[in-house]
């Protein structure tokens, strides 16, 4: 019986072309085929040791492994070089996953936590009010999306290379507006409501969030934008 639980989604960043897409779907980050087992270690949320973890050691937890590329938004078909299909079905696997829960028993719990990290994290903030909206009003839901703020900022060449980035993500997966929020999507295009500083404007459910203010991977894949020249960026340092 779920009296509390933890569901926590995996981050892996997000693939922009069909190509890159295609290429994941050769790993664990593209197909459950390469998926092995989890061991984890440390002391965190995780922990089942309630003097590390004394808020959720003896919780319910699940962790919900990505491959969809688009922090479980996407919904769409593409074509790789070789003619294969490329299925986008991170929406229908966040979808499945919680519906499956639902039947085994997490309805049932009077205390939930939805989290995330990174890409997952993003993910917990674009499914937050979604997640929370499938129990009742009694029962006390909460969103944490740890280092999943990604911002939205110009980098060291004036662009805004990260939004083209998200852009090409939220093309490539096409029905990623979906999971939007309407009120957003009423006043901004899609690439803008898809960054966490537009979605938080909307969410209606107890949202946590955690980020680092010198979030490394932000640093150099934002602001110096090797995402797509990490060659160049290695120069740079």
């Amino acid at each position: 019986m779920y009296i509390s639980s933890t569901e926590n989604t995996q981050g892996g960043g997000w693939c922009s072309t069909v190509k890159d897409c295609s290429g994941r779907r050769m790993s664990v980050l593209g197909s459950s085929n390469f998926m092995k087992p989890l061991q984890f270690t440390g002391h965190g949320i995780f922990d089942s040791d309630e003097i590390y973890n004394p808020d959720f050691y003896n919780w319910n937890k699940v962790y919900v492994r990505y491959c969809d590329g688009a922090s479980f938004a996407g919904d769409a078909e593409g074509q790789a070089q070789d003619g294969t299909t490329v299925y986008f079905r991170g929406l229908r696997i966040y979808e499945a996953v919680i519906g499956e829960l639902m039947e085994k028993g997490l309805a049932n719990a009077t205390q939930v936590l939805f989290t995330g990290c990174s890409a997952g994290g993003l993910a917990t903030i674009l499914h937050c009010d979604d997640f929370s909206a499938r129990f009742p009003q009694q029962v006390s839901v909460k969103c944490f999306a740890d280092a999943g703020f990604f911002l939205d900022v110009k980098d060291i060449s004036g662009e805004r290379s990260f939004w083209s980035f998200y852009n090409r993500v939220v093309q490539l997966q096409q029905n990623v507006r979906q999971v939007l929020h309407k009120d957003c999507l009423a006043n901004k295009d899609p690439t803008e409501c898809f960054f966490p500083t537009e979605l938080i404007k909307s969410i209606r459910t107890p949202m946590f969030i955690l980020n680092s203010a010198y979030d490394s991977w932000q640093v150099f894949f934002n602001i110096f934008y090797c995402y797509s020249n990490i060659y160049l960026c290695v120069l740079m340092l």
